[in-house]
């Protein structure tokens, strides 16, 4: 909010200057919108927010899940994340028995691409 409070300003000190109404308006837009965008990676490293806040499925990827259907190589079984169920495939192929933890790697489409420890 400051920084529009700025550009009102630089608005306000146009209009002393005898700038026409057009002119006051985009001094105070200019400045504003400068301000916003010099300052926005500073106030994300200030409020330790990144750019993109991972939400809904990308939040699963790097979770632990357990298998509840085995996963046969190429086939989908089931793993468990969070008390729901989801539709889940191996990374490199390899049959994951039931009740094994899993890491998932990254969602694809409605399916988990999982990965078994070693």
């Amino acid at each position: 909010m400051g920084w529009f409070g700025i550009g009102a300003l630089t608005g306000a000190v146009a209009s002393m200057l005898g700038v026409g109404l057009p002119g006051q308006v985009l001094s105070s837009v200019v400045v504003s919108v400068a301000l916003v965008l010099s300052t926005r990676r500073f106030a994300a490293k200030w409020t330790g927010k990144d750019d993109q806040v991972r939400t809904a499925v990308d939040a699963l990827v790097g979770k632990t899940a357990v298998v509840t259907k085995e996963i046969q190589g190429n086939e989908r079984g089931l793993v468990k994340v969070g008390g729901e169920e989801w539709s889940a495939k191996s990374e490199d192929g390899r049959t994951i028995p039931q009740g094994v933890q899993v890491e998932i790697l990254r969602v694809d489409g409605v399916h988990l691409v999982v990965k078994a420890p070693e």
